[in-house]
């Protein structure tokens, strides 16, 4: 369709991308970095609140404005020319007309997944940047990891943590050390390392896939009716009691500050759902239907493990199934989330492999994961970008560090405490439901995002696969009945609500709650992350550990 004209300008600066709208859109929101464009929104602001929608200034320093009245349907947004007689508006057809960025609807944020809308996916990301950034925190992941096991002058309690979360403590200190030595030097490093870490974090949901699809060889130790029935109610006791005890906590501290919440700046990306369309799934359908056929007549190709060459049919077979539930109705996405699909479409695949090479399905899944990374498939790919993943959030967290400042007593107080409560309460309540202490084990994650489950999960003995779907179904939960229960409770302060999601069911259950609050969404992600921390680090103690799992 045409972009045809529209009436309403918006007022941003230079340098940013013409947005283009398909659908009729009510709300929206633009920003600016530009202190030019700032200065000029801040000198014009009367004008514009009282023309085209409501100005306000960001704690980041960004401008935003926010535009009230419909838009015509399929147009490209305008940007206005600063002037020295006050704003002057270009003109579509004109020479020096400038382009804006534009971020998406409100009313479209509750389908994605917290950690795309706040990671910025859509820049123009340059592959070489991407591929040396990448390599950069995979090396800094397995570094560490190496250190931690090697190098005795790190101090005991250090060494325990995970090779990822001590990674991501030490980037982040080295990040306020150098912002506090250099500011530029900060900013250059950020600038750096965004384009990789923006492409992580829009594909989270790919790298925690592989635990998912190996449920299925786990499931049968769920179908006895008193072990199916003991861990549904664990599962949705322990989220629900875990909210709850948040909400109030968080209330009872939020009476005693007067602390208000600020529009932060955020960039939100266009999610997985909204970007594919049939020619993309066409294509990863294709390639994975060549890279089969490979891996059919010439298993051991080039001398590799059979895993490693079906590894390519595999990762589209993944990427497929997360597109494909991308595509659900609204009103199923809301049970059966994209990674549940492609967990489905895997395990498709795996029995049609196994059918076509005369193998046992339990064996041609191995292809998938090998647990080996000198042969790996495809799940043992996708999984060694979880730590990477999880050191990425030092930038979220170094990005949003003014706002975890300015809620230190919220943040500080409610975050560790609930995440001793929550572990204590799986516990307890798996105990008392006679569930072996292996199983309940792999549930105390179950609170957290997958990138921090899955640690927590391997430094208790737990098991993987169940672990990520605890955390999966506990995600949905929160999404589905956290807003209902914390209305029941009376909790209607925005920043309480926020905590309490995040802690109980991490950033799939604080996308859905901050959905119709755009500056909740930077709140919601650095609650979660720091849940994921504070109770990583308290479990990689052992007398905080020893402690908990003896009571």
């Amino acid at each position: 369709m045409a972009a045809t004209s529209c009436s309403a300008y918006y007022a941003l600066g230079s340098s940013c991308r013409v947005g283009y709208f398909p659908s009729s859109i009510n709300k929206l929101q633009v920003a600016t970095n530009s202190s030019n464009c700032r200065a000029a929104i801040r000198k014009h602001k009367y004008e514009f609140s009282s023309t085209h929608g409501t100005v306000f200034q960001s704690g980041g320093g960004d401008a935003y404005i926010r535009h009230n009245t419909p838009l015509v349907q399929g147009f490209n947004v305008m940007v206005p020319r600063w002037g020295n007689q006050g704003l002057l508006y270009g003109s579509r057809s004109g020479s020096r007309q400038q382009k804006c960025r534009v971020l998406k609807t409100l009313a479209s944020l509750q389908d994605a997944d917290l950690s795309e809308q706040v990671s910025g996916q859509g820049r123009d990301l340059r592959p070489l940047k991407i591929a040396l950034a990448g390599a950069a925190l995979v090396a800094l992941d397995k570094g560490s990891a190496t250190a931690l096991q090697r190098w005795d002058a790190i101090p005991t309690t250090l060494r325990a943590l995970p090779s990822s979360t001590f990674s991501m403590l030490l980037v982040l200190a080295a990040l306020l050390a150098l912002d506090y030595a250099n500011p530029d030097y900060s900013k250059s490093v950020t600038s750096f390392f965004a384009p990789a870490i923006e492409l992580l974090q829009h594909w989270m949901p790919l790298f925690y896939t592989p635990p998912l699809v190996l449920m299925s060889v786990l499931a049968p130790r769920f179908r006895g009716a008193n072990i199916g029935l003991s861990t549904l109610g664990l599962t949705v006791g322990a989220w629900a009691v875990t909210l709850i005890a948040a909400a109030l906590l968080a209330t009872v501290i939020r009476k005693g500050t007067s602390t208000e919440l600020r529009d932060y700046s955020v960039d939100i990306p266009s999610s997985v759902q909204n970007n594919n369309n049939l020619w993309e799934i066409s294509t990863w359908v294709g390639v994975g239907f060549v890279s089969g056929l490979v891996a059919y007549i010439a298993p051991t190709a080039f001398g590799l493990h059979h895993a490693t060459v079906a590894s390519p049919f595999f990762l589209c077979a993944t990427v497929v199934g997360l597109h494909l539930g991308s595509q659900v109705p609204a009103a199923f996405k809301r049970f059966l989330h994209p990674v549940i699909t492609s967990a489905i479409v895997v395990n498709v695949a795996a029995y049609i492999v196994g059918l076509l090479t005369n193998r046992s399905f339990e064996t041609a899944l191995g292809l998938y994961v090998t647990n080996n990374l000198r042969a790996p498939g495809a799940g043992d790919v996708l999984m060694a970008f979880l730590g990477p993943l999880v050191i990425s959030y030092a930038f979220t967290v170094f990005h949003h560090r003014g706002l975890v400042r300015r809620h230190a007593p919220e943040l500080g107080a409610v975050i560790p405490l609930t995440g001793l409560f929550s572990i204590f309460i799986t516990i307890f309540v798996g105990r008392q439901l006679g569930l072996a202490d292996s199983l309940t084990s792999s549930f105390v994650g179950r609170s957290l995002s997958p990138p921090f489950a899955v640690p927590i999960t391997r430094i208790l003995g737990g098991d993987v696969p169940i672990a990520t779907t605890a955390a999966v179904i506990t995600g949905l939960l929160g999404a589905n009945f956290s807003p209902v229960l914390l209305s029941a409770f009376k909790v209607d302060d925005g920043i309480a609500r926020s905590i309490a999601v995040a802690c109980s069911s991490h950033g799939y259950g604080s996308a859905a709650v901050s959905s119709g609050e755009f500056n909740l969404l930077p709140f919601c992600a650095i609650s979660y992350i720091l849940m994921g921390v504070v109770s990583t680090v308290a479990l990689s103690i052992p007398v905080v550990r020893n402690v908990l799992l003896q009571v």
